[in-house]
């Protein structure tokens, strides 16, 4: 999620935005930053970059799952396996195994009001329509009632307290201060049954990315009839909840209950169906007793598609650029204010280079143009390299991780080889992002990994060690992998679909960018050489599991498959 800020101070900026800072997507690719020669058959960047344009490219329209931009991001990475001679490990003899993902629409039609005129749809509220879910709320008649802050362990109502009113929330903030969007998880969803909706306060707003993920389909994965569906949830914005309760909600006290504000329905339409693809490609080993055993790499194809409004592309990035810097849960982490800073940008320096420049695709080049071109690059290093593998190894390019990593559960819970085989997972997420200067987390070779640990102390050691016989070694940062930490990373990305079967997992990364979730994750911000570097590293570490002469030993607890994820 974006940065949230509340103005307790206001910083007011004058930011000299440079081409290389904003550049323009059409000035299309630059030459990679000089990079040390890759040996033959290994990975470059310049091939990396050139997959990020084509991938990330403004045709592929944000790859939104059930598009024909995404059924060509996916055709893509299927010809490239092809051409790869990679042996399809798909459906039926074929690259893709195809995923149902159940979507459900918006009738936007049907609008509420308040005493003072109608409420607006994106701009007030946002309606999550992620299944099981009821299929309408009607607001006439609701009081609302407010339920406090989303944390840990907080106090919850009653069923009979809430049953029929709206119940509002107000999000949470992390340890150093800062709003978490992430606090939602806390939701007490199961003792919420009888209300008659839920609503979840964004002090912003509803942000931009958020917009984009909720005015089109949203999916999960088919589920059995559920005997009682959970309320529609409300993202809102300050105004609205100031209308429910007749003042700002963060000054009434917990358990207020208001008379009812609100009239008109959110509805949704019957659930369809939408077919997502995996695309699924097989190197077999040579070894024939380990030949029926796989060392499996992924990253997800999809992103969050195009905003149905567009923004300043340049001022946005300027803007967002000094939050991080200030607030961010990000590479500037480090030299974080705790207070709360409302951020204005003077942008007459961005007026001088050039006029406003409208943009509402979100590329995704990182998130996850960057894993997918690791993943292709990869698996060209593997397959041009005349020395096999020992194990097979299993190239999947995931769909539906931005809907909740729906197409690595699918495929962790339909593998197309045995799931016993697969002896280890190797993830690739936000590879690319380039850090300035000024950056906390700043450097060449910084790096994030994680999650080996969790259930294999070997493939941990393992990756260490291959780390430090590179030529340049990567500063891996395992921080973020602590028990509990509040970026929830562990159980954000595609690899927790395969550690809840207890296969060794670990996750690849260079953290949340400044443009993560913005339509301004676009290739021209990326660095490509950091990024040939990682590509490399976790090119050793699948060919060091490859040819062991044994498989990682799992030596923790394996979870149970059904439970949630814990960080």
């Amino acid at each position: 999620m974006p940065v949230e800020l509340r103005p307790a101070r206001r910083v007011i900026a004058a930011i000299a935005v440079t081409l290389s800072a904003c550049a323009h997507p059409s000035s299309g690719p630059r030459s990679p930053a000089p990079e040390s020669a890759a040996p033959p058959g290994m990975i470059a960047a310049s091939d990396l970059q050139q997959r990020v344009y084509l991938f990330a490219d403004d045709s592929m329209a944000g790859r939104y799952p059930g598009t024909r931009q995404y059924d060509q991001a996916t055709a893509y990475v299927a010809s490239e396996f092809r051409r790869l001679g990679l042996t399809p490990g798909g459906d039926s003899g074929g690259y893709f195994q195809f995923v149902p993902f159940v979507a459900t629409v918006l009738d936007t039609s049907a609008r509420l009001m308040t005493p003072d005129g109608p409420v607006a749809l994106w701009r007030d509220y946002i309606p999550i329509n992620a299944l099981p879910v009821a299929a309408s709320f009607n607001a006439d008649g609701a009081p609302a009632i407010y339920a406090g802050v989303l944390r840990d362990s907080m106090p919850v109502p009653s069923p009979d307290v809430v049953a029929g009113k709206l119940v509002v929330f107000t999000l949470g903030r992390t340890r150093d201060g800062q709003l978490d969007t992430r606090s939602t998880r806390f939701l007490p969803r199961a003792r919420m049954q009888s209300a008659a909706a839920l609503a979840v306060v964004y002090p912003d707003g509803p942000s931009p990315a958020l917009v984009a993920t909720y005015h089109q389909r949203r999916f999960t994965l088919p589920q059995p009839p559920a005997t009682q569906r959970s309320p529609i949830l409300l993202v809102i914005g300050p105004r609205l909840a100031t209308a429910l309760f007749g003042a700002a909600v963060e000054s009434v006290p917990v358990g207020t209950v208001h008379a009812p504000m609100l009239q008109g329905r959110v509805r949704f339409g019957p659930p369809d169906t939408v077919w997502a693809r995996n695309v699924v490609g097989i190197l077999p080993g040579v070894d024939p007793g380990r030949r029926d055993e796989y060392v499996a790499l992924g990253a997800h194809n999809d992103h969050i598609g195009v905003a149905p409004t567009a923004v300043d592309h340049d001022s946005l990035r300027a803007y967002n650029i000094l939050s991080f810097r200030l607030h961010g849960d990000g590479p500037a982490a480090g030299n974080a204010s705790t207070a709360h800073v409302d951020v204005v940008v003077n942008v007459d320096s961005l007026r001088r280079i050039r006029p406003p420049r409208r943009d509402s695709v979100f590329n995704g080049a990182d998130d996850d143009g960057a894993g997918t071109a690791s993943l292709l690059a990869i698996a060209q290093a593997f397959a041009t390299d005349p020395r096999r593998p020992a194990r097979s190894v299993l190239f999947i390019s995931h769909a539906g991780e931005e809907q909740g990593l729906l197409g690595s559960r699918w495929y962790a819970d339909h593998p197309t080889v045995p799931r016993d085989s697969i002896v280890a997972y190797l993830n690739m997420d936000l590879l690319g992002a380039g850090y300035a200067a000024d950056s906390a987390r700043a450097g060449p070779r910084y790096l994030q990994a994680g999650g080996a640990r969790r259930l294999s102390s070997e493939l941990g050691a393992l990756i260490d060690s291959v780390n430090a016989a590179l030529p340049e070694p990567m500063a891996i940062d395992y921080s973020w992998d602590v028990a509990g930490h509040p970026s929830q990373k562990y159980c954000r990305s595609d690899h927790a679909s395969y550690a809840r079967y207890g296969i060794p997992v670990s996750f690849f990364s260079t953290g949340y960018s400044v443009d993560y979730h913005q339509v301004t994750d676009e290739p021209q911000y990326l660095d490509y050489a950091h990024l040939a570097r990682v590509a490399r590293l976790v090119y050793a570490v699948a060919r060091r599991v490859a040819d062991r002469d044994h498989r990682p030993i799992v030596d923790h607890p394996k979870p149970d498959p059904s439970a949630p994820c814990r960080q």
